[in-house]
Formats: C-alpha cells, sequence, structure tokens
C-alpha cells in the first residue's frame, strides 16, 4: 500500500529542504552576480571611478599614477573572488543539506559570519543614504551643485536581499537538522514496543503480515523481521537512505518532494517506473499478446496494469522461498500491493492512473457486496485523516 507520510513535521522537513535548495543556489548566484557587476562598473565607468579615486588619493597627498586605478580593479576583484569563494562553499552545502546530505555546521557558522558583516554594510549604506537624502532636502532648485542621482538605494536593497536569504538559510538548516534528528530518534525509539526498529503504520503492510507469517508458522523474531521489511518497501526512499549513508539505488519508495524533482525525461521516467513497478504495481502480465492488432507503444503502456496473481508475482514468491525473512516481507508486500493497486501502472500514465472523485467501499454481504461511498479530497500538504477518509 502506499504511504503518503504527510505528518506536520515531514511537511515541514520538506519545505524548510526546498528552502535550503533555493536559498542556495541564489546566494552563488549572487555571489557571481556581485563580480560580475563590478567589474563591469570599472570598465564602463571608468572615468567617474577613477576620478573618485584619484581624488582619494590626492587628498592624502600622494601623487596619483594611472596604475593605481589598476591595483584598485585587481583588488576587488580579489575581495570579491573570495567572497564568491565562501559563497559557493555554503551555497553548494545548503543545497546538499537541503537534498538530504549530511554536512556539517561549518557553512552555518560562516552564514553567520556573513550575516554579522552585512548588517554592518546594511549600517553604512543606509547611513550614507540618509545623508544623501539630508543634503538633497536641504537644497532648493536654484541651488547650484545640487547632488545628482545617487546609486546607494539600490545597493542597500540588494544587500537586505542577500542578508534576507542568508538568514532564511540558518534558520531553515537549523530547523532541518532538528528536524532530522527527531525523525532519527522516532525511528529508533519507535512504537513496537520492547522490539524496537522504525515505527510502522498501522496498516497491511504491518500487522496484518505479522499475523499472516506467525500463523503460517514462522517464530515470533522471524514474523516481526518479515512484518518489519514488508513495511520498511513504503519507507525506504532516497533521501531515509542518504540520511544512513547508503546507496540511493536501493530506494523502493519516493517521497512527494522526490516525485517533484524528479526529471521528466526518459531517464527519469524510467526510474520511476522502476521503483513503482517493481515493487507496488507489479505488472499482471507483462508479456501479454493482445488479441486485436495494437501499436507498440499501446501495448507497453497498458501490459504495466497492476493484476494479483500474475506471472511475476509467482516468480516473486518463489525467489523469496527459502530465503531470509526480509526476502519474505520484500514479498509479502508486492503480493498485497498487486491487490490494493490492481487496475493501475506503476509508470507515469495519466490515461491508466487519473480517477475521477468517486471512490467506493465493496462491504461483504451474503453472496454478494454493498457498495459505500468514500469521500475522498486529498491536500497533499496536510496532514492525512483516515478516519474521514482524506
Amino acid at each position: 500500500m502506499l504511504e503518503t507520510r504527510n505528518s506536520a513535521k515531514e511537511i515541514e522537513l520538506r519545505r524548510r529542504q526546498n528552502t535550503l535548495i533555493i536559498v542556495g543556489a541564489g546566494t552563488i548566484l549572487f555571489g557571481v552576480w556581485s563580480i560580475v557587476k563590478t567589474v563591469g562598473l570599472f570598465y564602463f565607468d571608468k572615468a567617474r571611478r577613477m576620478a573618485v579615486l584619484k581624488g582619494m588619493i590626492e587628498a592624502n597627498g600622494a601623487v596619483w599614477e594611472d596604475r593605481y586605478y589598476t591595483f584598485a580593479v585587481i583588488l576587488a576583484v580579489v575581495v570579491l573572488a573570495w567572497d564568491l569563494l565562501f559563497r559557493s562553499f555554503i551555497g553548494w552545502a545548503a543545497i546538499s543539506d537541503g537534498m538530504g546530505k549530511h554536512r556539517s555546521v561549518l557553512y552555518i557558522v560562516i552564514a553567520c559570519l556573513m550575516l554579522w558583516t552585512s548588517i554592518w554594510t546594511i549600517t553604512g549604506l543606509s547611513t550614507e543614504y540618509v545623508k544623501y537624502l539630508t543634503q538633497l532636502t536641504s537644497l532648493t532648485s536654484e541651488t547650484p551643485g545640487a547632488p545628482g542621482k545617487d546609486p546607494s538605494l539600490s545597493a542597500v536593497i540588494i544587500e537586505i536581499t542577500s542578508f534576507i536569504m542568508l538568514a532564511e538559510m540558518v534558520h531553515a538548516s537549523i530547523r532541518v537538522r532538528k528536524l532530522n534528528r527527531e525523525s532519527r530518534k522516532h525511528m529508533n525509539h519507535g512504537k513496537t514496543g520492547k522490539h524496537g526498529g522504525y515505527t510502522m503504520q498501522k496498516d497491511f503492510h504491518y500487522y496484518a503480515t505479522y499475523c499472516a507469517a506467525y500463523i503460517a508458522g514462522y517464530s515470533h523474531s522471524d514474523s516481526l523481521a518479515i512484518a518489519y521489511s514488508a513495511q520498511f518497501v513504503d519507507c525506504c526512499s532516497v533521501t531515509l537512505l542518504q540520511k544512513i549513508g547508503a546507496s540511493s539505488h536501493a530506494a523502493t519508495t519516493q517521497l512527494q518532494l522526490e516525485m517533484m524533482n524528479a526529471p521528466t525525461d526518459i531517464i527519469g521516467r524510467m526510474d520511476i517506473t522502476r521503483i513503482w513497478a517493481s515493487f507496488h504495481f507489479l505488472p499482471g502480465d507483462l508479456y501479454a499478446k493482445p488479441e486485436k492488432r495494437c501499436s507498440r507503444s499501446y501495448l507497453n503502456k497498458y501490459r504495466m496494469i497492476c493484476q494479483p496473481d500474475g506471472g511475476l508475482l509467482v516468480d516473486t514468491v518463489n525467489l523469496a522461498k527459502d530465503k531470509s525473512p526480509q526476502s519474505a516481507g520484500v514479498a509479502m508486500h508486492v503480493l498485497a500491493d498487486t491487490w490494493a493497486h490492481r487496475n493501475f501502472a506503476g509508470t507515469p500514465s495519466l490515461v491508466i492512473n487519473n480517477t475521477n472523485g468517486y471512490f467506493y467501499e465493496l462491504i461483504p454481504e451474503g453472496d454478494g457486496f454493498s457498495e459505500k461511498k468514500i469521500s475522498f479530497n486529498h491536500n497533499p500538504s496536510a496532514v492525512d485523516d483516515p478516519e474521514s477518509g482524506k
């Protein structure tokens, strides 16, 4: 069965991780833009910049030489290159943190230091702009030498934007780390009692699988392992594997955020199909031969439809025989999902997987069934409410 995993903390975690990815990229782009802007100002506004620099040097009693301008340009580029280096480091670290890869707190410390320097920069620029406005308002239109257009306001706005990005990065990274710690604590001290392990959802994959395994003759400990493995298929995402340092190729499910960020090219669609068709929507007749002539693309899509008791399911169960309890648990998950997900396909297809808003529960009555309509209005950003069918 599919697990949406939309608790309030999981929703916040995905939102904070997405924020880290966005502000991380923004921080890098801001550093690149600063270098391009500065070099452009020195190149296209050379006369004005040289005049300002010449006036500063001569005011200190030194003799102006043209090479001083070149030195000033080199010095500015070097300083901004270091700024870009720091911004690139914290930007890539934030992006990695947002993608679930654990990074050290060093980038958060550097971001805090840059926040401190940004405060001083904003204060200085704001003070200069206030002085400029004061001088401007004290002059009349008839006053000669009135100051012209000053670009310091745009500099203040840009610096404030950089400050907001860094502040949001620090806040999001701290929240992500806190939520990850709570998640790991939840995993290590779950609701499985003295047996420990991951906190399993109270659904068919864990409890019903345990009962089936125990009735079939497995010991209590083996039944727990089978039930754990069956439920873990719905928990083993790339995000979780990256947290524990395991290979992302072992993923058996995808989180909503992972699905949102999945590439839409043929490689991305193949990866989606590999996971969902293998573990959740096992095709009922992969080698079906159509009764009527049809195109290859049509056949390739519709032969992926999930049905119970198919040939692939028989092979899956046979492969799990005489193997570890974990193999039996994975096979039990696949078997259960062929019933729960029948008539759907584990591949992106709006034609096959699209449904309307009408769902009915079939309730056995005598030799037949009665239908009970279910109101299903699912909001992916809200907490799951199984009791009300939402």
